[in-house]
């Protein structure tokens, strides 16, 4: 069984995100060892995780966790630019606290999010970089 949880460990310290196309979604599984579920039997409630991520330009973003059922936690993330990204976990669960990793977001022709421009526009978050 622990050898289980750590080969759990290693693969989700093989970056899951690795050229993951930029406005895409990735998502970082935190399986809890069984020592720590069982005392947080209701993770939903009080396991609590944030992953930082910082991007190629050094824009930090930070995200929580949320219980995904089970024993499981997850984060769902999308990087908003190419380039490699770090990331670092904080939160009350000992396995996962501290832990760092890091993962290449691949180019995308996709021109971003939309967010409101004004009273009566829109527009996309890649509009001033690339001039559309």
């Amino acid at each position: 069984m622990a050898l289980l949880a750590a080969a759990a460990l290693r693969a989700q310290d093989a970056a899951p995100c690795n050229n993951t196309p930029a406005y895409s979604t990735c998502e970082l599984v935190f399986e809890l060892t069984a020592a720590t579920a069982a005392k947080h039997p209701e993770p939903y409630k009080t396991i609590e995780l944030k992953v930082e991520f910082r991007s190629p330009r050094h824009r930090t973003l930070a995200l929580p966790a949320y219980w995904d059922g089970g024993t499981r936690m997850m984060v769902r993330f999308a990087p908003t630019e190419a380039g490699e990204w770090d990331f670092r976990v904080t939160g009350n669960a000992p396995e996962f606290d501290g832990k760092t990793g890091t993962f290449t977001a691949a180019a995308s022709p996709s021109p971003g999010f939309i967010h409101a421009e004004n009273v009566h526009h829109w527009a996309y978050a890649e509009k001033d970089a690339r001039g559309l």
